[in-house]
């Protein structure tokens, strides 16, 4: 478990009450992974959800059309979201995570951090929101790369 006042830093856990971050915090484990560490790989089962508490982490994809993997976020800011689809049942990562260099997270069980969602509707429906940010702005970089592209 890690203190609720770590969770209340990060943008998908601001202004929520004690009682909402204990039910998150309970199923957060701090990480630690070395420069060039995978953290998760494209196409592999989604089963947690990361938020960066230090370091830099490179967001990557696979393009059919391309040798080279391109970056679609490069993360390097306390509190981020890494890994949205980590909660979703039976999904698989839409990229890659590598670590830049030493980094520190928080890694949620997914199945858990679901569950925590659907206990508590509204909860859920403010935490739901904040993770669709995430995927937009994602969404919105790989859009640019491509549209550079041609």
């Amino acid at each position: 478990m890690v203190p609720t006042s770590t969770l209340a830093q990060t943008s998908l856990f601001a202004d929520l009450s004690d009682a909402q971050l204990e039910k998150f915090a309970a199923l957060a484990a701090e990480v630690a992974y070395a420069e060039g560490d995978t953290i998760f790989e494209e196409g592999a089962e989604a089963c947690c959800l990361y938020i960066l508490l230090d370091g830099k982490v490179n967001i990557h994809t696979q393009l059919t059309s391309r040798p080279e993997k391109i970056s679609i976020a490069i993360i390097n800011q306390p509190g981020r979201v890494i890994g949205w689809s980590g909660f979703l049942a039976e999904a698989r990562y839409t990229g890659s995570a590598t670590c830049q260099e030493a980094s520190c997270l928080l890694e949620f069980d997914g199945p858990a951090f679901m569950q925590v969602l659907n206990d508590d509707p509204a909860l859920g429906f403010i935490v739901m929101r904040r993770i669709t940010d995430v995927i937009s702005n994602r969404l919105r970089n790989l859009q640019r790369f491509v549209l550079k592209t041609l």
